[in-house]
């Protein structure tokens, strides 16, 4: 059987103030890609608006975000500036980055989110759910033949793979390097991008602001990270604890305002459907061995996670 520490090991009160002390993106300990969350209390704690040793600007709070995320005509998500140095102004990566929703700012950004949100209705969603059970309980066939198999590559990133696909109209035949390619494009967001490389957004201060008692100069590079301030205590009840049920729950993990996830209906049509139909499948089920995680800070999760299925 794995404990608990095995997935997400502890992190004493010491070592969190001592990360928090020296926190830096660009070097990040193994320990806090494990489990951050203690540091992320410290920051919180201790330098809620950190100025960062790059000069930028890391935000922990709540409060904070919902700020930031509220005045976008203050924060910028345009990039070319910041990534023409990273990856090139000729490179893939740069084009995509460059022209992607995430990163862009109005007027491009409210035309590109219209077109998008055409596709994306509450009745165009109604209409992927059948579709959408056929494929979850297809997948769980296959795992329930083999007796188990891994929880990431089996199901969970198969199935938004053959929903996004079907979405774009991707043939089946050329759906395979999907999954790699959008590891690879979250891997170059990572503060030092590497190929195997849930934190932040990034927004730009066009002017000079103010953010949680911090003045911050005109051009500064604020990241929000999303994963302290969805366990704020000051905007959560009980942040540390796992509850299905929670009420009020203004979380940030989609975002906010003009940069709210577009696809967030969708995305929880399928973590319904999904988590639902497997639990009901395969109710004991237990995991076989240790999983990995992807060694990403910005965008968390694992690379495999191996189990038996057991109904």
């Amino acid at each position: 059987m794995i404990q608990p520490s095995q997935i997400t090991p502890p992190m004493s009160t010491g070592r969190a103030r001592d990360i928090a002390g020296t926190f830096d993106l660009r070097a990040l300990p193994a320990d806090f890609l494990a489990n951050p969350f203690p540091a992320y209390a410290a920051l919180r704690e201790s330098q809620p608006v950190r100025h960062m040793p790059d000069g930028s600007y890391f935000l922990t709070r709540h409060a904070d975000l919902m700020a930031v995320y509220r005045d976008a005509a203050t924060f910028s998500s345009d990039k070319h500036i910041e990534f023409a140095p990273k990856y090139g102004s000729d490179s893939p990566l740069y084009e995509h980055h460059t022209t992607s929703l995430v990163f862009n700012d109005p007027p491009l950004h409210t035309r590109v989110r219209k077109l998008i949100m055409g596709a994306l209705t509450r009745r165009a969603i109604a209409d992927m759910e059948p579709g959408l059970v056929t494929l979850v309980d297809g997948l769980l066939d296959n795992i329930g033949e083999q007796g188990g198999g891994d929880l990431v590559e089996d199901f969970a990133a198969a199935i938004p793979v053959e929903i996004i696909g079907n979405l774009l109209g991707v043939p089946h035949a050329d759906r395979g390097p999907l999954r790699d390619w959008s590891l690879a494009i979250l891997g170059a967001l990572e503060s030092v991008p590497t190929p195997e490389l849930h934190l932040s957004a990034q927004r730009r201060a066009m002017r000079a602001a103010t953010v949680g008692g911090v003045e911050l100069p005109e051009g500064a590079l604020v990241t929000l990270c999303i994963g302290a301030a969805n366990r704020d205590p000051d905007a959560f009840e009980r942040p540390e604890s796992f509850d299905i049920r929670r009420e009020g729950n203004r979380h940030l993990a989609f975002g906010f305002g003009i940069h709210q996830c577009a696809g967030l209906s969708l995305a929880r049509l399928e973590g319904r459907i999904a988590i639902g139909r497997f639990l009901q499948r395969f109710p004991a089920y237990r995991l076989s061995a240790a999983p990995t995680r992807g060694g990403r800070a910005r965008f968390r999760g694992f690379l495999k996670a191996p189990f038996v299925a057991q109904g």
